[in-house]
């Protein structure tokens, strides 16, 4: 919810400002993550498949937060 609240100035309110701020969100973790598989940490399924499920996790839960969040 910080990065839509931190987002929503310059994207406006709405569904397409949520789905960027899961993916921007789901951006990060990607980027920690194939770090990890860098070093050996992870293999590639386990990053596609961890990848694939957080991006569908972010990105919901950013729409459902979105639709809660009310600017005060």
């Amino acid at each position: 919810m910080f990065t839509y609240a931190a987002i929503r100035p310059r994207f406006g309110p709405g569904l397409r400002t949520a789905i960027v701020s899961g993916v921007v969100l789901w951006l990060a973790f990607a980027i920690a993550v194939l770090i990890l598989m860098a070093i050996g940490l992870h293999t590639i399924q386990s990053y596609l498949k961890s990848s694939a499920l957080y991006l569908m996790s972010s990105v919901t839960s950013s729409i459902v937060g979105a639709a809660l969040y009310k600017e005060q």
